[in-house]
């Protein structure tokens, strides 16, 4: 009996054991991971200064507030504790975020140069696209990341480069009029529909409408590029017999008729460039592009140190 017990014990070790070792292993590399993760950090320079004043405002309010309260100064209290603990803890979450949006925008820029990698047609550059379409939102002070993926959008629908640019640019004409956001994304998903299906129909026609588009321009618009008269047009749209390249050149000119400008992208620009809301657009993507060059310069460090880690979270999660 003694024995047996004896072997027992022996057994029990040896099973809690093989795994407690190899998950301690697994976290002390995964301790090691984290420390060459350091090496991130001091790509990402401009956040070295907030991180220095973050804890200098923590100093100063340790040393400050015991002193207030020692002479029972009741203003100076609250302004440690309302004030200076505040703005330091401020400071931390601005670098928190600041990093977040950094591995938010490394993201952002692998996936957007794979898709552009897969659109690209013969003869075009990948990253050239992606760099014109974080120029064209640049200039016209909108999202690159809703700008970007739009764009990839029109590609994925066949557009062209160039015509997928021209649509931003309208959106953007149809933005600085007064359209909602949701109403150009409208707008857009009805463009392209008439580019999937080649053709023109009615419902196109009524949704394009209730976004702010004139069906009344719209069939003057053929009637004048078909030399035919707008009845006939109209007979010609409900039979399906209006193609898509057709429908999408009138439509272009119903839009420019609405925004009183010769070319897409005017309008838009002229907000950017002379309004509150629209300078405050240019800055937004400008600080996007900022941010974007960052992330660009920390990618390689982000991306070899995430797949340390979920290589070794997965081994600490197989050994428990």
């Amino acid at each position: 009996m003694a024995n047996d017990k004896a072997d027992f014990e022996v057994e029990l070790v040896d099973d809690v054991s093989r795994p407690a070792k190899r998950a301690g292993s697994a976290m002390e590399r995964l301790k090691n991971v984290m420390r060459r993760f350091g090496s991130f950090a001091s790509k990402l320079s401009p956040l070295a200064n907030l991180s220095r004043s973050s804890t200098a405002l923590g100093r100063i309010a340790e040393g400050i507030g015991p002193s207030f309260r020692s002479i029972g100064n009741n203003a100076a209290n609250a302004f440690v504790s309302g004030f200076v603990y505040p703005i330091g803890n401020a400071f931390r979450e601005l670098l928190t975020g600041m990093a977040t949006a950094t591995i938010g925008m490394v993201d952002f820029g692998q996936r957007s140069r794979q898709a552009f990698g897969l659109l690209a047609k013969e003869g075009e550059i990948p990253e050239q696209l992606f760099q014109r379409s974080i120029g064209l939102a640049t200039e016209l002070g909108l999202n690159i990341k809703d700008t970007t993926k739009q764009i990839q959008k029109f590609r994925a629908l066949q557009f062209s480069q160039d015509q997928a640019e021209a649509l931003i640019k309208m959106g953007a004409d149809m933005q600085a009029l007064g359209a909602s956001g949701e109403e150009v994304s409208r707008i857009f998903a009805q463009l392209g529909q008439i580019k999937a299906k080649n053709k023109l129909q009615s419902e196109e026609l009524v949704t394009l409408a209730e976004s702010g588009v004139s069906t009344q321009v719209v069939f003057a618009a053929l009637a004048k590029q078909l030399n035919k008269t707008e009845d006939a047009v109209k007979n010609m749209v409900s039979k399906g017999e209006i193609t898509g390249a057709q429908a999408l050149n009138a439509i272009g000119t119903a839009i420019l008729v609405k925004t009183g400008t010769k070319q897409f992208g005017e309008a838009g620009t002229m907000m950017a460039e002379s309004t509150l809301s629209g300078m405050a657009g240019v800055f937004k993507a400008k600080a996007q592009t900022a941010m974007l060059g960052i992330a660009d310069g920390a990618e390689f460090e982000v991306t070899r140190a995430a797949k340390v880690i979920f290589g070794e979270h997965n081994t600490f999660m197989y050994s428990c």
